[in-house]
C-alpha cells in the first residue's frame, strides 16, 4: 500500500524534525498513553518487594527508574547510550552507567529487583540478555520483563488483512526520534520458553496481558486476563530460584 508508506513516512518526518522540549514531553506522554497498566503493575510490585536496590536495563531517558526512585531505596540504571534526562540523575538514590544488557558490570546475586520494559525485542543474544538479568538478581529476587506481544489484537487484524509481520520489524522512530527496530517478538509460550532455558532457575513464573487494542486511546488500558493472548504487552514475573 503505497500511500500508507507515504503516510507513515510524513508522520515520521515530521516527529523527528520538531525538537522542541514542548514537543519532546508531548510525545512522551503519548508514548507511555497505552502503557498504563504496565505502570500500574510495575509500581504494584516494587511497593510490594520494597527492595533496598534495584536494577533498570535498557532505561533509555530513566522514565521507569524515576517513576519508582521512591519505591526502592536504590536505583542503578544502565543502557548502551546515555539519553537519561538529568531530571532523573538529580534523584539522589539513582544510578547510571553505560553498559551492555549481555554483560553488565556487576557481581552476581547483587540486585532485589531487576526490570526492563520494551528492551529484550531489540536484542540479538536475548537468552544472554536474561541470563545476565537473572545472574546479577539476588537468589528469591524478583525479575520484571515487559515486551510487546506479537500476537496482539493489532497484529491479528494485520493478519486477516493479508498483511503479516516480517522481522526484523521497523517500527518508525520513538519521541526522541530513534529509529525503532524490533529484532523479533515474543508470544507467551516463547516468552516462557526464553526464561525456562535461562542458566538460572525461576519459580513463580507469571505472565500479565496489559492493554487490548491499538495505540494510543484506541483500546482498554486493563486488559481481561481472558484476553492476554490478545494484549499489547506481556507483564512477565519470575524469582530466581534459591
Amino acid at each position: 500500500m503505497p500511500w500508507a508508506v507515504g503516510f507513515i513516512t510524513f508522520i515520521n518526518k515530521n516527529m523527528t524534525e520538531d525538537k522542541s522540549e514542548e514537543s519532546l514531553i508531548r510525545r512522551k506522554r503519548e508514548n507511555y498513553r497505552n502503557q498504563r497498566q504496565v505502570i500500574e503493575l510495575l509500581k504494584k510490585f516494587v511497593n510490594k518487594r520494597k527492595p533496598n536496590l534495584s536494577l533498570e536495563v535498557g532505561c533509555g531517558d530513566g522514565y521507569f527508574s524515576e517513576m519508582v526512585s521512591n519505591l526502592s531505596k536504590k536505583i542503578a540504571a544502565v543502557d548502551v547510550n546515555k539519553r537519561i534526562a538529568d531530571s532523573v540523575l538529580r534523584e539522589k538514590n539513582v544510578t547510571f552507567k553505560i553498559a551492555d544488557g549481555r554483560k553488565l558490570p556487576f557481581k552476581g546475586n547483587t540486585f532485589d529487583l531487576v526490570f526492563s520494559v520494551d528492551v529484550v525485542e531489540h536484542i540479538d543474544e536475548d537468552q544472554q540478555f536474561i541470563n545476565e538479568s537473572l545472574r546479577v538478581l539476588k537468589k528469591n529476587g524478583l525479575l520484571i520483563l515487559v515486551t510487546p506481544n506479537k500476537q496482539r489484537f493489532s497484529n491479528r487484524i494485520l493478519s486477516l488483512l493479508g498483511i503479516n509481520r516480517r522481522y526484523p520489524l521497523i517500527l518508525g522512530h520513538d519521541f526522541m526520534g530513534e529509529e525503532v527496530i524490533h529484532i523479533r517478538e515474543y508470544a507467551k509460550n516463547s516468552l516462557l520458553k526464553l526464561i525456562n532455558e535461562s542458566r538460572f532457575k525461576t519459580k513463580n513464573v507469571e505472565i500479565r496481558g496489559c492493554f487490548l487494542g491499538f495505540s494510543g486511546n484506541f483500546g482498554f488500558v486493563n486488559c481481561p486476563k481472558i484476553f492476554t493472548n490478545y494484549c499489547g504487552s506481556l507483564f512477565l514475573t519470575a524469582e530466581r530460584a534459591a
